[in-house]
């Protein structure tokens, strides 16, 4: 399994109805972590509607990128929860005694700590 890498992405806070509307690039994906918030991953800028909304460059994930597989049996291992059912799944919780957000697209995916954890993380892949 690869090690975490730096996950580039931008911090949005916004009206959620702002962050609803919003036509975000192609080349980004968006997770809603909150429903005033979303983490948007990729090196495109990123606009919302809202004349109040803080978009700022995120520097404190990491990630490792793995196939859904890998990601379920993980998950299966160090989770008290499983992995929610679709093709697109976002889901946050606790995991081999991390925060993780898991972020699946068909049979890609990506997990998901804080960068100060990454170590951590390595450790219990």
């Amino acid at each position: 399994m690869p090690a975490p890498e730096q996950l580039v992405a931008w911090r949005v806070a916004a009206d959620p109805a702002s962050l609803d509307a919003a036509e975000w690039p192609a080349a980004v994906t968006v997770l809603r972590i909150a429903p005033d918030e979303a983490l948007v991953l990729g090196a495109a800028p990123v606009e919302v509607g809202d004349p109040y909304a803080i978009v700022e460059p995120e520097e404190g994930f990491c990630a490792v990128a793995m196939s859904r597989a890998e990601l379920e049996a993980w998950i299966a291992r160090n989770a008290e929860w499983a992995l929610p059912e679709g093709d697109r799944v976002f889901a946050q919780g606790g995991a081999a005694g991390l925060p993780v957000k898991v972020w699946v697209d068909g049979d890609r995916a990506l997990l998901i700590t804080r960068a100060s954890l990454s170590r951590d993380l390595e450790e219990r892949l």
